[in-house]
């Protein structure tokens, strides 16, 4: 799907599979946020970026390292908190040792945290936040730096714009644009805290929300680490400067047309204008589901 300057190729279905990837336009930069499923849009990735251990977040990672070297594509980066990496790495090991080649021993693995920035190219680059799950987990944070008009020079005429840089005067400065965060999974918690505030301004959400009726209760959800509807719906005022919300990783339980009547019966038109839904890996895993 196309939002924006995105296009965004989703796959997501709680604790089966979740791999999303962003395709970003004019720059052609391409990169993938989880890699629970190795599809042939993340392959082309250089970045791969993981929120946390579990299974259907990161189990497609050395077959995704295994699938670009059968095509003599370079090795990804692939991003994981401090406390996976020693766990992939034996893992990549173990693989190499099943598979009779040492390539898997070679992947490009490297830690990172809140508080970190990791410097991609075109001018973009990603920061970590915190989450809350039931294991150690963080979500990213994509931003561009662009050069913006000093405030005290608007208005002035574009020759006396171009006769203070010719004296060298500095009549730019640079700005940080929060362009996309993916949240992986987390409570409803990481929207409240301080220090994730970018989150709620960004160009694109990419936000799991797990449950959607009310037979799931919100203390059910909170317990098992994930998002309610209910909650996103409670709190529209927090995303009032979010331009666009993806919805993704509803439970197996819900049909895609379960999850469109869902949504579209609880959200006020306030978010529903804005949200996208990643049903594409519902769709393929029809087969459940007769409605």
């Amino acid at each position: 799907m196309e939002i924006g300057k995105f296009k965004v190729y989703d796959w997501s279905i709680a604790a089966t599979e979740t791999c999303i990837v962003v395709f970003i336009e004019p720059e052609g930069l391409k990169i993938a946020f989880d890699i629970g499923y190795s599809s042939s849009q993340s392959v082309q990735c250089d970045y791969v970026f993981v929120s946390h251990g579990h299974m259907d977040h990161v189990s497609g990672l050395l077959q995704h390292a295994a699938k670009r070297r059968l095509v003599s594509m370079k090795s990804a980066a692939y991003y994981v908190s401090p406390m996976l990496k020693a766990s992939l790495s034996s893992a990549a090991q173990l693989f190499a040792s099943m598979d009779g080649k040492d390539n898997l021993t070679k992947v490009n693995i490297q830690e990172t945290q809140p508080g970190d920035n990791i410097k991609l190219p075109q001018g973009y680059f990603v920061t970590p936040f915190k989450t809350v799950h039931l294991v150690p987990s963080q979500g990213y944070i994509l931003w561009t730096e662009k050069s913006k008009l000093r405030d005290k020079f608007k208005g002035r005429a574009s020759s006396y714009i171009a006769n203070l840089q010719q004296f060298g005067v500095e009549v730019t400065e640079a700005q940080d644009i929060p362009e996309i965060a993916f949240t992986g999974d987390t409570t409803f918690e990481c929207f409240h805290l301080e220090e994730n505030a970018a989150i709620r301004r960004v160009n694109l959400l990419i936000m799991e929300v797990t449950y959607l009726d009310d037979e799931t209760t919100l203390d059910k959800a909170r317990a098992r680490g994930h998002i309610h509807l209910n909650e996103l719906a409670e709190n529209e005022e927090l995303f009032r400067d979010v331009k666009s919300i993806l919805l993704m990783h509803f439970s197996f339980k819900y049909s895609a047309s379960q999850i469109e009547k869902l949504v579209k019966s609880k959200l006020p038109e306030s978010l529903l204008k804005k949200v996208h839904l990643g049903l594409t890996a519902h769709n393929n895993y029809a087969l459940k589901h007769t409605d």
